[in-house]
């Protein structure tokens, strides 16, 4: 995790299981800005190749 006085950055993992069964696990990262103490936006990135081969 990152910090600043008006963001954060946080990486983590999704897992789980596919519809078949198979473990799945998917890097993510989230970006958050924040203004005066609140979430102003949020944006989560997924890498989408990684994604789709887990689910395929």
């Amino acid at each position: 995790m990152r910090t600043g006085a008006d963001f954060w950055v946080v990486q983590w993992q999704l897992t789980g299981h596919s519809a078949s069964g198979r473990p799945v696990r998917v890097d993510l990262a989230d970006y958050v800005l924040v203004e005066e103490g609140a979430v102003e936006e949020k944006h989560s990135y997924v890498d989408g190749v990684a994604m789709q081969a887990a689910l395929a």
